[in-house]
């Protein structure tokens, strides 16, 4: 049993894509061109991760929910 075993932390982060496909291109986790949201990003709580994220669009205004 190898109890010295590495823990590798994995950034979190929301991406919104425009396509006009339901099936797009896969994002590149490290392009930065389309908005992306990360923990770093919340200022009103003390946020570890995002997660989960879903849109609701009301006219022209939109708003992430996560």
């Amino acid at each position: 049993m190898n109890l010295n075993k590495r823990i590798e932390l994995a950034v979190w982060s929301i991406k919104i894509l425009k396509s006009d496909t339901i099936f797009p291109k896969r994002a590149n986790a490290f392009d930065f061109t389309y908005p992306t949201l990360r923990s770093t990003d919340i200022t009103d709580v003390d946020a570890e991760f995002v997660a989960d994220p879903f849109m609701v669009s009301d006219g022209l205004k939109y708003y992430l929910f996560f």
